[in-house]
């Protein structure tokens, strides 16, 4: 199977985004579905999805802050419209070329709510869409990522050289030689895929999260226990005050007695009646 970049492409950066009038932040490539999905350029994952984990309307997304930056405003690439996320990828995973995002479509049938075949956008943020850049860059030359992706489909990744503060360049370009391994065959990859899904082993008790396993609501037990703990001595000094208002009123009732009773004579008088 051909790499991902090698297919046609909708390149319309900057034209009028379909989904909301803006600038158009990225170019469409028209994978066969359950293509696997290849980082073209070493960094690090700095998001999936949206910041709270949610899916956005444009569908998982992956986030990477490249290792060189592209450009002074383009430090991050996106894919968009992912059909899944490769098993193991999170916030923090390092990436080198070829390492396997995720698969793209079905194109019209992608993630989220905005359909649209495989996106891939240059940024400037860790989650694709968020922040207080998102719209201050929309529509810059620098975020246009058709260059790169004709490197791409030319052979190699060619990251252009950081412009110094004057004018001019710093050094050379570099250039990458992209060599992606991909599987023979993108529905055996897919459902590969799909089984390390089946077989990820979430936390319950992970801090934050919430989960359900049989109708029972789990927590981060820490949490619990500290709950637990700040009960149990609430109970504990709650019972200890009531023990003692109980003993110092005790007390004081009998106190009140002693002032309207006398013991001696009633003891006489019961022996009295009992012939003792």
């Amino acid at each position: 199977m051909a790499a991902w970049y090698t297919y046609p492409r909708i390149d319309n950066y900057g034209g009028v985004e379909p989904y909301g009038g803006f600038a158009k932040p990225d170019s469409n490539i028209l994978v066969p579905d359950g293509t696997p999905i290849t980082a073209p350029l070493p960094g690090v994952v700095s998001g999936l999805n949206a910041p709270d984990g949610s899916l956005p309307a444009w569908g998982a997304v992956v986030t990477i802050k490249m290792t060189t930056p592209y450009n002074s405003v383009a430090t991050h690439y996106a894919f968009l419209h992912l059909s899944t996320i490769a098993f193991g990828i999170k916030v923090g995973s390092s990436i080198s070329i070829g390492t396997v995002i995720g698969t793209a479509g079905p194109g019209p049938g992608a993630a989220g709510s905005q359909k649209a075949a495989l996106g891939f956008a240059l940024y400037n943020g860790d989650y694709y869409g968020y922040g207080p850049t998102w719209a201050q860059y929309l529509g810059s030359p620098q975020l246009n990522p058709v260059a790169l992706l004709n490197s791409l489909k030319a052979g190699s990744a060619t990251v252009p050289p950081p412009v110094a503060p004057g004018g001019g360049t710093t050094k050379p370009p570099i250039t990458k030689t992209v060599t992606v391994p991909l599987s023979p065959n993108a529905d055996v990859t897919d459902l590969l895929i799909k089984f390390d899904r089946m077989m990820e082993i979430t936390n319950p008790f992970e801090v934050g999260q919430v989960s359900t396993v049989m109708g029972l609501s789990l927590a981060d037990p820490i949490s619990w226990l500290v709950a637990f703990g700040n009960n149990l001595w609430n109970d504990a000094l709650a019972t200890t005050l009531r023990g003692g208002f109980l003993v110092v009123g005790g007390w004081i009732i009998l106190k009140v007695f002693n002032e309207f009773i006398d013991y001696g004579a009633a003891i006489d008088v019961a022996r009295t009646h009992v012939g003792v």
